[in-house]
């Protein structure tokens, strides 16, 4: 019973923090790059969005950054690309917005 509730409230803690750190990561993003943002968008998914779309200043930063941000995420194999991917769909579900 112990360990039932212990695993409950494990997994809500890592939810919650996980939550917290998306809201985080959209905030600093939102402030550095109020400029380049889109909604929804997070550091991750606009590093993506710039190596993807960009040249110049904007897909050489991307290029720079994306390797470091990939190695914090090391648990998923092109972390930017696919963020930027997943938030583009849901731009486009929630907004109707398009490239």
């Amino acid at each position: 019973m112990r360990d039932a509730w212990l695993d409950r409230y494990a997994t809500l803690l890592i939810c919650r923090i996980a939550a917290l750190v998306i809201a985080v990561n959209m905030l600093v993003a939102a402030l550095l790059f109020a400029p380049w943002i889109r909604r929804r968008e997070t550091f991750s998914g606009l590093m993506g969005r710039w190596s993807q779309t960009q040249t110049g200043w904007k897909g050489r930063f991307a290029s720079t950054a994306i390797p470091v941000i990939d190695w914090f995420v090391f648990w998923e194999r092109n972390h930017c690309v696919k963020t930027y991917r997943e938030e583009r769909q849901a731009r486009t579900v929630l907004y109707g917005e398009t490239e």
